[in-house]
C-alpha cells in the first residue's frame, strides 16, 4: 500500500507536465518544518510553484526563498534592493538579452538551483512570464540524441545579459553540461540558453 502524503495546503495543478498554484501557505508569516518539506517535495514534482497574494517584503522574501535552496549574492554591480542586498531589482523596460527565452543562470558557476520573482508592477496586457520543462524536452528525444547530448557542454559568457545595471567589461567564460541531472529527483534535463533542445 502506497502512503498518502497530506498538506496543509492545496495544490492546484497548471498543466499537465508543468506548474502548480499553492493555495493556504503564508510564506510571509513562515512554515513549518512538515510544510517546508511538502513545499519542496512539490516544487521538485511541479518545477514551478505560484503563490498568489503574498506582497512579500524583500526580507520575507528571501525567507521564503530558503524553505527551497540557500540565496546567493548577485555581483556586486547588479541592482540591489535597498532593504536586502539578496534581491535584486530586475526592470524588464531595461532588460535586454534577459527578456527573450533563457535559462537563469548559465553566466556562474554553479548555475542557479531555483530562481523566485515578485511581481510589484504587473501591466493590464502581457507582462506574462513562461515557463518552459527542459526536463520534458530531454525525455521526449531519442536515445541516441540523449546520448550526444549527454557527451558535450556549452560555454557562455559570465554576463547575465540584463541591462539594468552597469556591468564592468566581462572576458571570461563559463561552462555547463548541456545535460543536467537534477541533484534531487535524479531526473535529466536540457540545460542551454536560447537554443531549442530538439
Amino acid at each position: 500500500m502506497t502512503a498518502v502524503r497530506t498538506a496543509p495546503y492545496e495544490v492546484r495543478q497548471a498543466s499537465p507536465v508543468l506548474g502548480a498554484e499553492i493555495v493556504g501557505v503564508d510564506l510571509a508569516g513562515g512554515v513549518d518544518d512538515a510544510t517546508a518539506q511538502a513545499l519542496r517535495e512539490d516544487f521538485w514534482a511541479h518545477k514551478v510553484l505560484v503563490f498568489r497574494g503574498q506582497n512579500l517584503s524583500p526580507d520575507e522574501h528571501v525567507n521564503a526563498v530558503r524553505i527551497f535552496d540557500k540565496p546567493f549574492d548577485h555581483p556586486k554591480w547588479v541592482h540591489r534592493h535597498d532593504d536586502n542586498r539578496l534581491v535584486y531589482t530586475f526592470n524588464l523596460e531595461k532588460a535586454g538579452a534577459a527578456s527573450a527565452w533563457h535559462v537563469g543562470g548559465t553566466w556562474r558557476t554553479p548555475p542557479f538551483n531555483i530562481e523566485s520573482l515578485t511581481y510589484q508592477v504587473v501591466p493590464a496586457v502581457g507582462g506574462h512570464t513562461l515557463w518552459a520543462d527542459l526536463q520534458a524536452a530531454y525525455d521526449g528525444l531519442s536515445e541516441p540524441f540523449k546520448e550526444l547530448l549527454e557527451s558535450v557542454s556549452a560555454v557562455y559568457d559570465a554576463y547575465p545579459g540584463d541591462g539594468t545595471y552597469n556591468r564592468p567589461p566581462l572576458t571570461e567564460t563559463v561552462e555547463h553540461p548541456v545535460v543536467r541531472t537534477h541533484r534531487h529527483t535524479g531526473a535529466k534535463a536540457c540545460f542551454s540558453a536560447r537554443t531549442r533542445c530538439a
